[in-house]
């Protein structure tokens, strides 16, 4: 949030055309569509505490992680 304003996408990461994210930590975000991330692919990364309408962890995103079970 800017000024009590949300982001309109992606609080944390805004992906286009294909982009990734790997390796990352990614809290405490806002945005109306994915909290944390909007678009794009996010691998191996830590996402919470983070709010939106739409997808608060992320929104129109491709997700894996390892070591899950």
């Amino acid at each position: 949030m800017r000024d009590g304003d949300w982001v309109e996408r992606g609080g944390g990461v805004y992906c286009q055309n294909g982009a990734m994210v790997s390796s990352c930590v990614i809290s405490n975000c806002q945005a109306r569509y994915g909290g944390a991330v909007y678009g794009g692919t996010v691998s191996n990364c830590s996402i919470f505490c983070n709010l939106a309408f739409n997808g608060g962890g992320t929104y129109e995103s491709t997700v894996y992680a390892s070591g899950t079970s």
